[in-house]
This record gives C-alpha cells, sequence and structure tokens, in this order.
C-alpha cells in the first residue's frame, strides 16, 4: 500500500465513524470540500447497509408512532 492510500483508507474510516465531512476535510488539509467527498472517501458495504437499512428503520419508527396517535 501506498504512503498516499493512507489518505483515502482514513478518511474512508474516519467517516465510517460517524465524523463529519468538514472534519475530514480539515485533517486532510483540502480547500474544497468537494475533494475529499469525491476522491478521498469511499463508502463502504457496512455503510450502504447501514443507509438502507434506516429507511426501515424509519418505517417502523412512523407505524409505531401512528398506532399510538391512532390508539386514544
Amino acid at each position: 500500500m501506498a504512503f498516499h492510500d493512507l489518505r483515502h483508507s482514513s478518511a474512508s474510516y474516519l467517516l465510517s465513524e460517524g465524523y463529519s465531512m468538514k472534519a475530514i476535510r480539515e485533517r486532510l488539509g483540502h480547500k474544497d470540500i468537494g475533494t475529499t467527498m469525491n476522491l478521498y472517501t469511499h463508502v463502504t458495504k457496512k455503510m450502504d447497509s447501514d443507509v438502507g437499512n434506516a429507511f426501515f428503520k424509519g418505517q417502523k419508527l412512523n407505524r409505531s408512532v401512528i398506532w399510538s396517535v391512532t390508539s386514544f
């Protein structure tokens, strides 16, 4: 692995751990956040799965909220 590859890996890792894109951009020293977002961070399989699951979690939450509102 080349040293420069570590920048990509660390950016993706920090993103997967929930750090803000602005903090990652500053850490890498980029002036433009687009450089960080488009070139340095990569979506992992887990991140993709979490995004997909968030929709279903929201659907379950909405159903329970609707149930509690309509059961009065």
